[in-house]
């Protein structure tokens, strides 16, 4: 589900990015819908969304997890205890539908992976401090 065309960099529904033969892309399309849409007319195995943060898109997330789509998803926020204590997202955490939370730095090294957390065993895999 790429809303504001930025996952695969689509000009007028044209992707800009090779991102693999058998990948549809929903551009411009809200993600709660397109996520429905996708659930009901193609069946499949991996939904990509970047920047979850609504009431519609965990609904629509947990629909897709219970009918056996795997899921990728960004979400914004300053630490991972940011991300379980918004109400917003408490319906994923409670029904286990993220299994492992990559953390990316931000500010000085934006996009360098900071922890891998596994979430259903709640302890940290990796982690580096970029001292």
């Amino acid at each position: 589900m790429d809303e504001r065309s930025e996952i695969a960099g689509c000009c007028m529904g044209i992707p800009g990015m090779d991102i693999g033969i058998r990948t549809d892309i929903y551009d411009g399309c809200i993600k709660s819908e397109g996520i429905m849409m996708a659930i009901r007319s193609m069946s499949p195995e991996v939904i990509i969304c970047d920047e979850i943060g609504t009431v519609k898109d965990s609904e629509s997330i947990i629909m897709a997890y219970n009918c056996g789509v795997d899921l990728i998803c960004s979400i914004h926020g300053e630490s991972l205890k940011d991300f379980t204590e918004r109400l917003v997202f408490k319906e994923l955490i409670n029904n286990n539908i993220f299994h492992i939370a990559v953390m990316l730095l931000n500010r000085e090294k934006p996009g360098k992976i900071s922890e891998i957390y596994d979430l259903k065993a709640d302890k940290t895999l990796w982690r580096n401090d970029y001292d």
